[in-house]
């Protein structure tokens, strides 16, 4: 019988310490990896992979559970899942990564910036707006909630935020796709 089966097994029969301790050792740092590099905190990982795993038996225990499929997986798509749910409750920003590779260790070079480099930004800025460039500046770089942001850009609604977000990317891109010397330089 295989790993996944005897797990599979164990579970229909009882949901005790050991196989908890298991299923927190294999899948548990993949799943608090993901939530922290999805704008949460390690404590958002710990909740989450405590519903998934309620979850994870319930499925098993009703019958509901394909056998076949790898539990692993199974149980990371739930936590992925709940994440990008309670995300959404709760307006966090999501950013799916899946298929990009991240260079490890981190090359800061790319960071510096060069009088070059700061010349295309200032034409950036200047083309894109102060206000998108500031409502793109919270957003991303300081992680700001639609609310946080609202409040500090003055907006009358969390709603004007998003749509305002929305077009000020459009427009950035549309300024990177009109001028790829901006972002040749900038990589």
């Amino acid at each position: 019988m295989s790993a996944n089966k005897q797990l599979i097994q164990s579970i229909k029969t009882e949901c005790g310490n050991a196989i908890l301790e298991e299923l927190y050792t294999r899948i548990f740092p993949k799943v608090k990896a993901y939530i922290r590099n999805h704008s949460g905190s390690s404590d958002d990982a710990f909740d989450i992979f405590q519903d998934a795993v309620v979850i994870l038996c319930r499925y098993i225990r009703t019958g509901r559970y394909d056998e076949d499929k790898d539990v692993d997986g199974f149980l990371f798509t739930i936590c992925r899942n709940l994440w990008i749910n309670k995300a959404k409750r709760d307006k966090k920003q999501i950013i799916q990564t899946e298929g990009i590779e991240i260079a490890d260790p981190y090359d800061f070079t790319n960071d510096i910036l060069t009088p070059e480099k700061e010349r295309y930004l200032q034409c950036i800025i200047q083309k894109l707006g102060n206000k998108c460039f500031k409502l793109l500046q919270y957003s991303v770089y300081h992680h700001k909630t639609n609310s946080e942001i609202c409040q500090l850009m003055k907006f009358a609604t969390e709603n004007s935020v998003k749509t305002q977000k929305y077009k000020c990317k459009q427009k950035l891109m549309e300024i990177m796709e009109a001028h790829p010397a901006l972002q040749e330089v900038l990589d």
